[in-house]
């Protein structure tokens, strides 16, 4: 999995959930554009012509995250948490499902200004909601 503006909250939360390590190999805290790159291989002159916050974007995150691990799946958000001087807009992410074998699904949503409180947690439940995720075979998450 790729995170962004989770920072960290799924592969957390995918961590805490007993017999887990069967499905979670590794997650990715990609958290600049300079991480993306150097970790999952996302091409710098898209993230400089899509934005880091694109479905382009995200799509290739995922894939990355995908390549660089032994899963057979690998999820990614990104996303804007705040305004930004980059033109993203407060409260858009985009998700992708990156499965081997299958095509990448993607998901844009628009939450609004929640904050850097709330939005991270309203993506992360949109995830775990993704269509894709339950015929997946991933862990399931219980609160």
């Amino acid at each position: 999995m790729a995170e962004s503006c989770t920072g960290g909250l799924i592969a957390a939360l995918s961590a805490d959930v007993e017999g887990c390590s069967h499905a979670f190999d590794r997650g990715f805290v990609t958290y600049t554009d300079d991480a993306k790159v150097g970790l999952l291989g996302v091409g710098a002159p898209l993230l400089e012509e899509k934005g880091t916050v694109s479905h382009e974007v995200a799509v290739a995150t995922a894939e990355g995250a995908l390549r660089h691990s032994t899963s057979d799946i690998a999820l990614c958000i990104t996303g804007c948490a705040e305004p930004t001087d980059t033109g993203g807009q407060e409260g858009s992410a985009p998700f992708s499902l990156a499965q081997r074998g299958r095509p990448t699904r993607h998901q844009a949503r628009e939450f609004g200004p929640r904050g850097r409180d709330e939005t991270p947690h309203s993506s992360l439940l949109t995830l775990l909601e993704m269509p894709g995720n339950r015929d997946a075979n991933l862990c399931r998450f219980q609160n």
